[in-house]
């Protein structure tokens, strides 16, 4: 194109890292909003190798963890992007070392666990994102324009707003104390710690100190105490807004979604949710509930194309793009016309197209304990709080998994139901002896297996953990904590379901 233009040997290209920006104590992110689109909707996986270099950078500054894992088909290939970089670009400087501060790192696809991100959070920083706009790590509190009424049906024609500057806030708990104790409780518990708070400022009364202690608290506190001030009157004000937005459907939502979770009560579930298409139809919200249902109880043809018909009547047949795009990334299942599925010749298949008591959702859930019998008895010992008790959050269950272990086999036993691949030093130890991938490449000596060379299956290495339980000697984790790696996304529920994790058990969680 360069050339074409003109321009080669005039513009120069300069390649360009995704790197790692810490939004959050203990949270990284790339903050890149079109990665997930393209990822899983437009199934484009070029910028994978761009994942797989922050890794690699990554490891460069804190070293290799002894134990890497992954979950998902995206996972599993970041891992052999990162094995073939790290044989590429092998540098005789750079420490061989195991990471003195992360003891393993899990790679998650986020379509293992898009309940997590359909579910209605409870937590204060959880119904800020479901609220306001957040860009890298900043929110804008705009009172007036919430994500709720942008999503609405506007039938008043549209309104010219003039431009306002709007308070930006920092959800950085460094900057933010306030922010910081507050961001991982339940929404519930949010508005006595502000009053408290405010109690607290009340009681400094400056009239009562004298000349030197007032130029003392001047030079010294005056500004803070204006800035905690501050901070306090944006936090009252989010939540002031997110009770008149979220008070009148929260309950119900909370009932009908745990519902949903446990398989129960599929006609009133759908009812609910028809009657959200009919008169509080919103542009995301309603998508997100029908997701939620098909996902978790499964929509009939009829049921299917009655929601469908009633979102393109709403918003216009201009999205109906939208839903084949929700089915390109698994997050809904397209049921199949009767007309076309039933015939004689299939009719031996008839018990695999009635309804199930149990779907896979709630098996594997069921396995890796994510849905509590008793959801009104949880308490904030429990991640699953943060959705009320309904849900425990996969990352969640992988962190505490980890973290609890005595050995390899216990954590492969625990997570037996989840399709894991084991990479790092665990996997180093397994290829002594063993040619390198390029060695592979000159030679043409290529096996079946050899490209998913920076990862393998967990279940190959049962052999071997029968005869040596914990191979590699990686656990228990020292030291004890462990780096996530959500590829398309996280939401501050689930943070604050790893939070719990890391205070019950002792650890770190990044």
């Amino acid at each position: 194109i360069l050339e074409s233009r003109g321009l080669y040997g005039i513009v120069k290209l300069h390649p360009f890292a995704w790197e790692l920006m810490a939004l959050d104590e203990q949270l990284l992110s790339l903050e890149l909003p079109f990665l997930y689109k393209q990822l899983f909707v437009e199934q484009n996986h070029s910028l994978l190798s761009s994942i797989s270099m922050s890794l690699w950078s990554l490891f460069h500054v804190i070293g290799k963890p002894k134990a890497v894992f992954s979950l998902g088909k995206l996972s599993a290939s970041v891992l052999d992007m990162l094995e073939i970089y790290n044989e590429t670009y092998s540098r005789d400087f750079l420490s061989t070392e195991s990471s003195q501060e992360i003891g393993a790192v899990i790679v998650v696809d986020r379509s293992q666990d898009y309940a997590s991100s359909l579910l209605t959070p409870a937590t204060y920083s959880g119904l800020l994102s479901e609220i306001f706009n957040i860009n890298c790590g900043h929110l804008e509190l705009n009172v007036k324009e919430t994500k709720i009424k942008k999503g609405k049906l506007n039938f008043g024609g549209a309104e010219q707003n003039s431009e306002t500057k709007h308070t930006i806030m920092s959800l950085d708990g460094s900057i933010d104390s306030l922010y910081g104790e507050i961001k991982h409780r339940h929404f519930a518990e949010v508005f006595s710690v502000l009053s408290s708070k405010a109690k607290l400022l009340k009681n400094e009364d400056i009239k009562a100190l004298g000349i030197q202690e007032i130029k003392h608290f001047v030079a010294t506190k005056l500004q803070q105490v204006a800035l905690f001030k501050q901070n306090l009157v944006n936090h009252v004000l989010a939540c002031e807004t997110i009770i008149s937005e979220m008070s009148n459907k929260f309950e119900n939502l909370k009932v009908t979604e745990t519902e949903m979770l446990n398989n129960r009560n599929k006609r009133s579930n759908f009812q609910f949710v028809d009657e959200n298409f009919g008169t509080e139809i919103h542009i995301y919200n309603s998508l997100r509930l029908m997701c939620l249902l098909s996902l978790t109880q499964g929509l009939s043809y009829d049921e299917y194309n009655s929601l469908v018909n009633k979102y393109l009547l709403a918003f216009g047949y201009k999205f109906l793009y939208v839903f084949n795009n929700l089915i390109n990334a698994g997050l809904l299942v397209q049921p199949s016309s009767p007309k076309l599925s039933l015939n004689i010749s299939n009719l031996g298949n008839l018990s695999d197209r009635l309804p199930k008591w149990q779907n896979e959702f709630q098996s594997t859930a069921s396995k890796l304990k994510q849905l509590p019998s008793q959801p009104d008895k949880v308490g904030k010992s429990s991640p699953s709080y943060v959705f009320n008790g309904g849900y425990v959050p996969l990352m969640a269950v992988l962190c505490n998994a980890l973290v609890t272990s005595e050995s390899l086999n216990e954590v492969l036993t625990k997570l037996s139901v989840l399709d894991l691949k084991i990479g790092g030093k665990i996997l180093d130890k397994t290829k002594d002896g063993i040619a390198t991938l390029n060695e592979k490449l000159e030679s043409l000596k290529l096996q079946s297996g050899d490209l998913e060379f920076g990862c393998k299956d967990a279940k190959s290495l049962t052999k071997i953990l029968k005869s040596d339980p914990n191979f590699g000697n990686t656990f228990p984790l020292k030291p004890k904590s462990v780096l996530i790696y959500m590829i398309g996304g996280v939401t501050y529920a689930e943070i604050a379901a790893c939070d719990v994790v890391q205070t019950a058990t002792g650890s770190r969680i990044y």
